[in-house]
C-alpha cells in the first residue's frame, strides 16, 4: 500500500484481541456510533469496557445477515482477509471480523479465535494517509456496497477533516466519480446535517437513512430556484418546506416538485399558510388524542378524565413532543401534495393554449400563393368529408378552409 507517497509492504502479524481496541467512528459503521452517542449524551470510548460491549453490539448487529455469513465462514476457514492496525493497536479495517472473533472465542472456546491477522502502519502515518489506506480498502467498486448511503457521505466528510480536497478524494474511489460528485455528495450531506438539527436530532444519521434521495431532489430543486433568480431568503423557505415535507414522510417523487410548487403561487399558499402559523394547534390534536388513549388504562373508572386533565398539563417527553412535530409535518405533506394537484392543473390549463399557438403558428407558415395549397386542402377534405364537414356551421363549409386566408 502507498504510504507517504511510496509503496510500502506490511507484514502480516497475528495479534492477541485482548491487546486491540475497537475504532468504528472512521467508517461503514459511523452514523451507527454517531445516533448511539447523541442518544447517551457523551462520546463512546473503546478503552472503556463498557463501552467496548456497545460498540461490539453496533458492529455485530448493523447488518445481521451478512454478519451471521461472515461468521459461519470465519468459523469454518478462520480469518481470511488481514486487518490494519495502527501502531497503537486501534483496528482501522477489520473491526467487524475481530467482533465475530471474540464473539466466537466466547461461544466455542477454541484458542484459535483468540487472535487477528493484521498489518500494522508505521507510527509515522498521517491521518490524510490513514484516510487514503481506509478509502482505498473500503470504497472501491466491490466493497462500497457495504457501506450505507449515509456512511457514504460521513467517509468523504472525514476525508475533507483529514486534509484531501475533492480532487484528492477521487483518487481513492473507483469508476466514474468526479470532483463536483464529491462537491455534490457534501453538500448534501450538510443539509442532512442541517435537517437533523432543524428536527432537533442532531447526529442521528440513522434517521436519514432512507431519505438520501429525498436530499438529491431537494438539492436539485435548490438550484432550480437559484437559477430562477430567488434570494437566499426565499431559497431558505424552501427548504425548510422541504424538510418539513421530507419529516412528513413524503415520497421522494414528491420532493421532486418542490421547485415548482413554490413558484406557483397557489400552490405555495397550501403549504406555507401551515408553516407559517405557528398557533396551528389543531394538527396536534389527534396526536395527542392517540397518545391519550394509548396511556389510558381499559379499566379506568370515572374519574379516568380528572386524571386526563391533570395528564395533559404535564410536560411532553422528547419523543412525544417530536411524534406531534412529525404529525404536524404529514398534515403539511397532504397540503403540499394538493400544492401538487394545483400544479398539474396549471400546466394542463396552459396546455391548450400552447397547443393552439403552435397550430396558429404551422397555419401562419405556410405560403399561401402556392399552388400546392388547393391539392393539400382537397386532399385534407376527402378524408375528413364524412365526419367532420357535415357537422361544421355554414360559415365553416369546405370553400372556407380552402380559400380563406390561414391567419383568419
Amino acid at each position: 500500500m502507498e504510504i507517504m507517497g511510496r509503496k510500502e509492504v506490511l507484514e502480516v502479524y497475528r495479534l492477541p484481541i485482548k491487546s486491540l481496541k475497537y475504532n468504528i467512528r472512521n467508517g461503514r459503521f459511523a452514523a451507527e456510533l454517531r445516533e448511539m452517542e447523541s442518544k447517551m449524551g457523551r462520546t463512546l470510548d473503546s478503552n472503556d469496557p463498557e463501552d467496548e460491549k456497545i460498540i461490539k453490539k453496533i458492529l455485530l448487529e448493523q447488518n445481521k445477515n451478512e454478519t451471521d455469513v461472515l461468521k459461519s465462514d470465519i468459523k469454518i476457514k478462520g480469518q481470511i482477509d488481514p486487518g490494519l492496525i495502527t501502531y497503537d493497536g486501534y483496528v482501522i479495517n477489520g473491526n467487524r471480523r475481530m467482533a465475530i472473533l471474540d464473539l466466537l472465542h466466547k461461544e466455542t472456546g477454541e484458542s484459535r479465535f483468540e487472535y487477528l491477522d493484521g498489518q500494522v502502519l508505521p507510527r509515522s502515518i498521517t491521518p490524510t494517509d490513514l484516510w487514503r489506506i481506509e478509502a482505498g480498502l473500503q470504497l472501491s467498486q466491490d466493497k462500497r456496497l457495504a457501506y450505507s448511503p449515509i456512511n457514504q457521505l460521513l467517509k468523504l466528510d472525514e476525508g475533507v477533516h483529514a486534509g484531501l480536497t475533492p480532487n484528492e478524494i477521487v483518487k481513492s474511489y473507483y469508476g466514474n466519480v468526479t470532483a463536483k460528485d464529491i462537491e455534490l455528495d457534501l453538500e448534501r450531506l450538510e443539509l442532512i446535517r442541517e435537517y437533523l438539527v432543524y428536527i432537533e436530532k442532531p447526529e442521528q444519521y440513522k434517521m436519514a437513512e432512507n431519505w438520501v434521495e429525498h436530499f438529491i431532489n431537494l438539492q436539485k430543486n435548490i438550484k432550480k430556484l437559484r437559477n430562477k433568480g430567488l434570494t437566499e431568503t426565499e431559497i431558505n423557505e424552501a427548504i425548510i418546506l422541504g424538510y418539513e415535507v421530507i419529516l412528513g414522510e413524503a415520497r421522494h417523487l414528491d420532493v421532486r416538485h418542490l421547485a415548482d410548487v413554490y413558484l406557483s403561487e397557489r400552490a405555495k399558499k397550501e403549504s406555507m399558510e401551515i408553516l407559517l402559523n405557528e398557533n396551528a394547534e389543531s394538527c396536534y390534536e389527534s396526536k395527542e388524542e392517540e397518545l391519550a388513549e394509548d396511556n389510558k388504562d381499559e379499566d379506568e373508572d370515572a374519574d379516568a378524565d380528572e386524571d386526563e386533565e391533570t395528564h395533559k398539563d404535564e410536560p411532553l417527553s422528547s419523543d412525544d413532543g417530536f411524534l406531534q412535530r412529525k404529525a404536524k409535518a404529514k398534515q403539511l405533506r397532504d397540503a403540499y401534495k394538493n400544492g401538487l394537484d394545483i400544479v398539474e392543473y396549471e400546466k394542463d390549463r396552459e396546455r391548450p393554449k400552447k397547443l393552439i399557438k403552435k397550430a396558429f403558428d404551422a397555419l401562419d407558415s405556410i405560403d399561401q400563393t402556392s399552388e400546392h395549397i388547393y391539392s393539400i386542402s382537397e386532399y385534407f377534405f376527402g378524408i375528413l368529408a364524412k365526419e367532420q364537414i357535415s357537422s361544421v356551421s355554414g360559415k365553416y363549409n369546405r370553400a372556407y378552409f380552402v380559400h380563406k386566408p390561414f391567419n383568419a
